[in-house]
């Protein structure tokens, strides 16, 4: 569009430089006319020449000044196309900018909506760990609630047995059996039994041994003619003197050992009574005394305890304590080979 104004105005002064020297042609024949004499004709020839040198000196600068316009519309038209590449690269450049920061932009949309989706994610495992960890709190606190009541339950039982041991023994006080000097034991959650009951001599439990023994699974062996009780355990061997106070221990690699009783061994009606005490100990069992009830307890590691000690029986006395009468023959210090040790 600029070219073509430029063009358009060089035509203008062209035309408008032809106007202007048209009445240059006429002016010298107006002046000679007009000073009353005819110029000689070579002058107005001459002039006319002249004229017309001029008028081809000023085409051709016009010529020329339409030619450098020609140049110049050329270069600008060339500038303007130049101009418009350099102005379409740019504008390119800025929409292909646009496009990439539109790019990051939504890069930076999704790049945040996927930390979102994380946190959210995150809290979620969170809120989870947490409802786990108050689940088994309350379990734990459950299971601890349960073991309470099972440990008042336990006490509950423990003091019924009691209860029951009590009035066992307030029974057996108000109404005493015929024949029982001695308290009642149990050995492993069992009543020891036998046909005379425990005695009491100078502070020290004594109990039938055999009965004890069969009792503790130990086995017992009688020899007459050294009067000596031998009963054997798991290679532990306890060797009782009925005509002294002393006790013989041999253990398992052979080792022997003598020691004395706080009481020597007893025969009382055919019956070998020694310390239930030193019995239990020896074969590693405990022995535990409840004065409330009078009950002596006699419990080994490896037996289970029982889950409730049995009360106190009510059998008549005869039932109890009935003593077998002794034959006239029965040697009052050694058993006999039909007795018990």
């Amino acid at each position: 569009m600029k070219v073509k104004t430029r063009r358009l105005f060089v035509v203008l002064t062209v035309v408008a430089a032809l106007l202007l020297t048209g009445p240059a042609w006429a002016a010298p024949k107006k002046g000679e006319t007009a000073r009353g004499g005819g110029a000689p004709a070579t002058t107005s020839a001459a002039l006319k020449e002249h004229n017309r040198v001029q008028d081809k000196v000023r085409l051709e600068n016009l010529e020329q000044l339409g030619e450098q316009d020609q140049e110049e519309g050329d270069q600008v038209e060339e500038d303007v196309q130049q101009e418009d590449q350099v102005e379409g690269e740019q504008i390119e450049e800025e929409v292909q900018q646009e496009e990439q920061n539109q790019n990051q932009v939504e890069n930076e949309i999704k790049t945040q909506a996927q930390e979102r989706a994380k946190v959210q994610d995150q809290g979620r495992l969170k809120a989870q760990a947490q409802k786990e960890v108050k689940i088994k709190e309350e379990l734990q606190h459950q299971e601890q609630e349960e073991g309470q009541v099972q440990n008042q339950k336990q006490e509950q039982e423990q003091a019924k047995v009691k209860v029951k041991a009590a009035s066992g023994a307030a029974a057996l006080k108000v109404a005493p059996q015929r024949g029982r000097v001695g308290p009642q034991i149990f050995v492993n959650g069992q009543l020891l039994k036998d046909a005379l009951p425990p005695v009491v001599k100078e502070g020290t439990t004594l109990v039938p041994l055999r009965a004890l023994a069969a009792r503790l699974k130990a086995q017992v062996s009688y020899d007459a003619a050294t009067k000596t009780v031998t009963v054997v355990k798991q290679e532990l061997t306890i060797q009782l003197s009925l005509t002294g106070g002393t006790v013989t221990l041999k253990d398992q690699l052979g080792q022997e050992k003598t020691v004395s009783l706080p009481v020597p061994p007893q025969v009382i009606n055919g019956y070998t009574f020694v310390p239930l005490r030193f019995i239990a100990e020896t074969f590693a069992a405990s022995v535990s005394y409840d004065p409330t009830t009078g009950i002596i307890t006699v419990q080994e590691p490896e037996a289970a305890n029982p889950a409730e000690a049995p009360a106190a029986p009510a059998a008549t006395p005869t039932e109890e304590s009935a003593v077998p009468a002794a034959t006239p023959a029965a040697e009052p210090t050694a058993p006999t080979a039909a007795s018990q040790p």
